[in-house]
């Protein structure tokens, strides 16, 4: 089983999003979390939202988007979306699995 820090994951999520290497429109990056635009809307995605993802897929070893939709709400989606393109991540039929 695969054991990533949530420290490690965090610094690498704040990576991805300073180098712009997601698909979404990130409009600010700050200590704590991040901005997102989506359909005139503005959306904040905060270190306490990927908390509890990283809490999840560290338990199960895998989670679908699916289930984080239905248990913790849309911010999850966003979520699902950043951590997918972490290189020890694997995406497959909308469930992220923890590789190693």
């Amino acid at each position: 089983m695969v054991t990533v820090a949530f420290k490690k994951m965090w610094e690498d999520v704040n990576s991805l999003m300073a180098n712009k290497d997601v698909e979404l429109e990130v409009i600010n990056v700050f200590n704590s979390g991040f901005v997102i635009k989506e359909d005139n809307e503005t959306v904040f995605i905060t270190k306490d939202h990927f908390v509890d993802f990283w809490c999840n897929i560290l338990y199960y070893n895998k989670i679908s988007r699916e289930q984080m939709n239905r248990e913790k709400g849309r911010y999850m989606n966003y979520v699902y979306d950043i951590v997918k393109h972490l290189p020890y991540v694997s995406e497959n039929s909308n469930e992220l699995t923890l590789i190693g």
